[in-house]
């Protein structure tokens, strides 16, 4: 399939869609292997990724997806933030918009928003809510919400990985890893007994590009 064949057929592409078309080469006979895919709802990006004839057999120059999409494109992302510890510190104007993020996780974004090729525009939720899911409404708070509702790109905070949010979310590989622990008095006597509880929580910064 040549790139004028495929523009004409209008799939619907993502940053994480994986599609090579194969175009024959023009004068060895061989062919060319081009990755497609778009960033945000911008124009279809076509990148050559490899080449194959009878001679050298397949050659891939960017084997790995994640090696192939490192420029953005200088697109501006979307990205909620709350203030959580040392990780995200947020500065606000008297409007309430943001003014300034530090912290780790924002450091670890901004790497990648240098390393990526993309900028960023920061914002949080109104009402101030990591994510909720009410069952009475079937709808989101928060920062859950901005996600789902497509309002934003990407939400770098410490996020609980639940399988509520999972289901609506797609998370990023987690950085670090928080226990809980439940402190109770003992009945019998006036000491005290540790509780684990049954779950834990594992903090993230999610990267959810939408579309």
């Amino acid at each position: 399939m040549d790139w004028a064949t495929f523009n004409r057929l209008n799939i619907p592409l993502r940053l994480d869609t994986n599609i090579v078309i194969i175009e024959e080469a023009t004068n060895d006979g061989g062919f060319i292997l081009s990755d497609i895919y778009a960033i945000k709802s911008g124009p279809p990006i076509k990148k050559q990724i490899g080449t194959w004839d009878h001679a050298n057999r397949l050659k891939l120059a960017f084997p790995n997806v994640l090696e192939r999409r490192t420029d953005l494109g200088g697109v501006t992302l979307k990205n909620t933030i709350l203030p959580y510890s040392v990780a995200c510190m947020v500065t606000y104007d008297d409007k309430g918009n943001v003014v300034n993020s530090t912290g780790f996780l924002q450091e670890i974004l901004f790497q990648l928003r240098t390393s990526l090729n993309f900028t960023l525009e920061e914002s949080s939720p109104t009402d101030k809510a990591w994510g909720h899911f009410h069952e009475d409404t079937k709808q989101w708070d928060g920062m859950i919400r901005l996600l789902v509702d497509g309002e934003v790109d990407l939400a770098s905070a410490g996020l609980a990985i639940t399988s509520k949010r999972s289901r609506s979310v797609d998370f990023g590989t987690p950085l670090l890893e928080t226990h809980k622990t439940l402190m109770v008095s003992v009945e019998a006597g006036n000491s005290a007994e540790v509780r684990t509880p049954k779950s834990m929580n594992c903090v993230c910064l999610n990267l959810l590009l939408q579309g």
